[in-house]
């Protein structure tokens, strides 16, 4: 009753305590004055010391709890000026970044650039004018070596490439078609980039696979990967994703960069002794780009993993690669053993984590990001999908997001196969 008299707006209840008290006052001053034989003025004198004494440890109490909110509402007052003070800083500081970009060199330079591109377009044009004028038999060998040199590895992303929008299909496949899929090679490989705030920049590429269908559209892993058994069809896809996987790390390293590739894993590989042997093989004759891959597994494999499973991941992160836990559900989780094995990163869904944070975790959003942090593991968030959902995971501390807003899922770049084209035009220049 005390609680409703605090929460205020109640004044019936409030009348209620005090007329409670009254009596009570009343019972002390009738029970003085016939048991203990007081007489009325005692007794009166008793009973008004109970009321009075009462009503000062109501007040009391009232006075604590009313500084009690009070304190907590200048520490959610601080908590949201000290937020505003961090947007503030982000913004100053876009703020200088613009000020100080000098337009006027920039555009001196991009017409000297553009410039010195149509000299080398022109020059460029004359020397294939030349070739197809007097120089028929250079062209027939030169044309040769092209299809020579191609790399194998890249068959399973040159279709992709070659078309200009990706047509997915909702059908969904049986196993046998997806073998079918597998012996026609018809298994390629799109990417989704994890960009850092504020700049966006890419951190890594998500590797998802896709099946090209006989009508050109692409079915996409929902509809390919089976829901119960067919373990060896997840583990041939898995393998094939995994050699993907250090092709692209080994061709971004070729063409200067180090890029994190996050590769699909389940349970289903980590229950095969030989699946996790070839991996363990694969990595430790590449231990080079082992520190670029990652194992993306979802939340829910993840906690059903069991003790040979556990043994069989621990394997593979004492090679070097990370493992990136998927679709958090929840971030009450026991990060210090996360960090133990082998965890890089976590993924949970960006606007649940906006709208209802308290589905996620007990902490002020605020805090989440840095207590995860705290324990050298990268907190990312994905299905972004609007600005201001990035401006409130600014605000959040978070440092990494993913989704279509940013980039949808698409072909490889090209820069990440720059490694390949330089060296095959390395070697038609030196044949000419």
């Amino acid at each position: 009753m005390i609680d409703s008299v605090n929460g205020g707006g109640k004044p019936l209840v409030q009348a209620l305590v005090y007329i409670f008290i009254s009596l009570a006052g009343l019972a002390i001053a009738a029970a003085a004055y016939f048991g203990l034989m007081f007489t009325p003025i005692e007794a009166i004198l008793t009973g008004l010391v109970g009321v009075v004494l009462a009503i000062v440890m109501l007040e009391r109490n009232l006075r604590r709890r009313a500084e009690s909110r009070l304190e907590r509402g200048i520490e959610d007052l601080s908590r949201l000026l000290s937020t505003d003070a961090q947007a503030g800083q982000v913004l100053s500081q876009r703020i200088n970044e613009m000020a100080n970009v000098d337009a006027g060199q920039r555009l001196e330079a991009l017409e000297a650039d553009v410039s010195v591109i149509g000299t080398v377009v022109q020059q460029v044009a004359e020397a294939v004018a030349d070739l197809e004028q007097g120089h028929s038999d250079i062209v027939t060998r030169l044309e040769k070596p092209k299809r020579d040199v191609a790399p194998e590895d890249d068959r399973f992303f040159d279709e992709p490439a070659k078309s200009a929008q990706l047509s997915t299909s909702e059908v969904q496949l049986t196993a046998e078609a997806v073998q079918q899929a597998l012996r026609d090679e018809r298994l390629v490989f799109h990417v989704q980039p994890v960009v850092t705030l504020p700049h966006r920049r890419t951190n890594g590429y998500d590797l998802l696979p896709l099946i090209q269908l006989d009508d050109g559209a692409y079915a996409d892993a929902c509809n390919f990967t089976p829901r119960r058994g067919g373990d060896a069809l997840i583990q041939q896809i898995e393998q094939i994703a995994w050699e993907k996987a250090f092709t692209l790390a080994r061709q971004a390293r070729a063409a200067g960069e180090s890029i994190s590739i996050f590769a699909p894993l389940s349970r289903a590989t980590l229950a095969d002794p030989d699946a996790v042997e070839r991996a363990a093989a694969k990595l430790d004759s590449s231990r080079a780009m082992a520190k670029d891959i990652s194992f993306a597994i979802s939340e829910r494999q993840w906690s059903g993993l069991n003790a040979m499973e556990k043994h069989a991941l621990a394997t593979l992160v004492e090679k070097g690669v990370g493992v990136s836990v998927v679709d958090a559900k929840s971030l009450r989780m026991n990060f210090a053993e996360l960090e133990e094995s082998g965890v890089s990163s976590v993924r949970a869904d960006a606007t649940r984590f906006i709208n209802q944070p308290e589905t996620f975790t007990d902490f002020h959003s605020s805090d989440v990001a840095a207590y995860v942090n705290r324990y050298g593991i990268d907190l990312i968030m994905t299905g972004v999908h609007s600005e201001q959902q990035i401006l409130s995971l600014l605000e959040d501390g978070v440092r990494f997001v993913q989704g279509n807003y940013i980039s949808a899922p698409g072909p490889v770049p090209a820069h990440m196969l720059g490694g390949t084209v330089r060296s095959q035009a390395k070697r038609e220049r030196i044949r000419t």
